[in-house]
C-alpha cells in the first residue's frame, strides 16, 4: 500500500490486511509485512465508531476535498460557487474530523 491515494476507505483497508495475511502466512519471518498488518489493524481500531470511514489525505482535504464534496450535492460552477472562499470551507469542514496517521501520512476521518 506504498501509493495510498488521496482517499481510501475502510474496505480498502480490510483488503491491504488480507493481503498481508496471506504474506504473513506464506512468509512469517516478513517483519515488513506483519509491520504494516498489525499498523493498518491499529487504524481501524483508532476508528472504530464507524462501520466503513472514509479517509481523506490531509493535503487533498485542504486542496480540493471541499469543493469536491460540494460538487456531489450538486453543480458547483458559476456564481456563488465561484465566490465561495474553498480555504475556508475545508477549515469549517476539518472541525468534524480527526486525523489518523496511515502509514506516515496523514489522513483525516469524520469523528
Amino acid at each position: 500500500m506504498a501509493n495510498l491515494g488521496k482517499t481510501l476507505d475502510s474496505d480498502d483497508i480490510r483488503s491491504r490486511i488480507a493481503d498481508l495475511d496471506l504474506v504473513v502466512q506464506d512468509q512469517p519471518d516478513d517483519e515488513e509485512a506483519e509491520q504494516e498488518r498489525m499498523a493498518l489493524r491499529g487504524v481501524l481500531d483508532e476508528v472504530h465508531w464507524t462501520a466503513n470511514a472514509l479517509f481523506i489525505r490531509e493535503d487533498y482535504f485542504y486542496e480540493g476535498f471541499a469543493q469536491d464534496y460540494a460538487s456531489g450535492l450538486g453543480p458547483t460552477g458559476g456564481w456563488p460557487y465561484d465566490c465561495i472562499d474553498w480555504d475556508k470551507a475545508a477549515s469549517e469542514m476539518r472541525q468534524d474530523y480527526v486525523a489518523v496517521d496511515i502509514l506516515g501520512d496523514t489522513y483525516l476521518v469524520r469523528g
